[in-house]
């Protein structure tokens, strides 16, 4: 964030990145220039890797602004992942592959966490300038096949309901996102009345109508569309 402050104190960045709260580095465009995306205006960014230390990349660089402004984030994720990463302050975290807690319903637990926090915002949301936190859920396809079915209907309406209260959700995984959301809705058939309810029919079958893609090549290359783009935009590392 420092360095951020400093850029902009010396003219480099562009106008847009002096309007983002909370300025996220993806990579470079083809002149070699920085390029950032708010994760303020983003309610789901879908992060599709072929390595871990990419993943880790921009996981780092998000707790780093989070804990900028001190702010709590909930985390689903590896212990490889976590121990790469030196900004975890009062983050709360679920390891995978913690034998003691990896478990469904401690799972679930986080994710009530913070379908609590989310009702708890939406309470004072007209009195006070809320916080950004963020739920980052790496990797996502491991919580979609889970039982109960709860877990699944948790994380939609965290997806749903969080933008309105700036709880953003990051979902990652090495796997395509393409099928995700036809999966929710075959595991969880009540989650068609609630999309339905949301926006009309038909109701989205992809989740890229529902966030923001980033995906990182196994060559490094990075590509990004935002709701709302027709093509992706390619970036380098």
């Amino acid at each position: 964030m420092e360095n951020i402050k400093k850029n902009i104190r010396e003219g480099e960045p562009h106008l847009e990145l002096l309007e983002m709260i909370i300025p996220l580095l993806i990579g470079k465009n083809s002149n070699g220039e920085d390029k950032y995306i708010d994760l303020a205006a983003i309610s789901l960014l879908m992060v599709s890797y072929s390595r871990d230390n990419q993943l880790t990349e921009v996981i780092s660089r998000l707790l780093q602004l989070n804990s900028y402004y001190k702010e709590k984030n909930y985390i689903i994720a590896t212990s490889k992942i976590i121990q790469q990463n030196q900004h975890i302050n009062n983050d709360v975290v679920f390891l995978k592959d913690d034998p003691g807690k990896s478990t469904v319903k401690s799972r679930l637990h986080l994710l009530k966490r913070v379908q609590r926090e989310i009702k708890k915002r939406e309470k004072v949301a007209d009195k006070q300038e809320l916080p950004h936190q963020f739920l980052i859920i790496d990797d996502v396809w491991d919580l979609v096949t889970a039982k109960p079915q709860s877990v699944g209907l948790s994380l939609m309406s965290i997806l749903l309901d969080g933008v309105t209260v700036k709880v953003h959700t990051i979902l990652a995984s090495g796997l395509s996102y393409r099928n995700l959301l036809q999966q929710l809705i075959q595991i969880n058939p009540s989650l068609n009345i609630e999309l339905e309810r949301r926006f009309g029919k038909p109701i989205p079958k992809q989740m890229n109508v529902l966030g923001t893609e980033l995906i990182f090549s196994p060559d490094d290359l990075i590509f990004l569309k935002e709701v709302g783009d027709m093509e992706m935009k390619r970036f380098f590392r």
